[in-house]
């Protein structure tokens, strides 16, 4: 954005009712952009919505910003004679459906073989043991939430701990000691590692 123009984000809980947990209120002006809503999903959400109505108004062949994806390939410059001449502009909303979730389907999130009876090649399963196997189902948990955040998905699961199956692998109890053939040292670092990374993901918005 060019120097000149401020962009100001409001929590404003007095929109509630108007807006909802996660709507959202953008007002364009010349010289300033504001981001008003209710929680911090709401002001996420409105800028969003700011960066793709820009999108929409810059791109050929797209007059709304309905039409347009925040994933849409835009070049360098695209924006910026349009940014220079902001026209005035108001426009709100809010999620039709309160819960919206993504399921990712045999994705290990700690203990190899955590999921199945067998490490199938095909499936995400990882093991501290492996080298490297944390870290890179970090980066690949990173990226699926950077991706709900961004199209307003605000839960994830993944099976099948929604079932709550393998539980003994999940955690130290003493109603299920010695059902796991994981030690507890192990169990207790994948459990940490699974507490980042749901961390992670509601520092972007998505409830696990």
């Amino acid at each position: 954005f060019p120097e000149d123009i401020s962009i100001q984000f409001e929590i404003e809980k007095n929109l509630k009712q108007r807006l909802g947990k996660e709507g959202y209120l953008v007002n364009v002006a010349p010289n300033k952009l504001t981001v008003s809503a209710t929680s911090e999903n709401g002001v996420l959400y409105g800028s969003l919505s700011l960066l793709e109505w820009i999108i929409a108004k810059t791109t050929a062949g797209v007059n709304k910003a309905e039409n347009v994806d925040i994933d849409f390939v835009i070049v360098p410059g695209q924006a910026r004679a349009f940014l220079q001449n902001l026209p005035q502009e108001k426009f709100e909303s809010k999620p039709f459906y309160p819960i919206r979730f993504f399921h990712l389907n045999n994705y290990a999130m700690g203990v190899a073989d955590l999921i199945d009876s067998e490490v199938l090649l095909h499936k995400n399963n990882y093991a501290s043991a492996v080298d490297r196997g944390f870290e890179d189902a970090e980066v690949t948990w990173k990226k699926w939430c950077d991706w709900l955040s961004r199209h307003r998905i605000n839960r994830v699961s993944n099976w099948p701990y929604s079932a709550g199956t393998n539980w003994w692998d999940l955690a130290i109890s003493p109603e299920t000691e010695g059902m796991s053939k994981y030690p507890k040292k192990e169990i207790l670092k994948a459990a940490r590692v699974r507490e980042e990374w749901f961390k992670y993901a509601q520092s972007r918005g998505v409830k696990p």
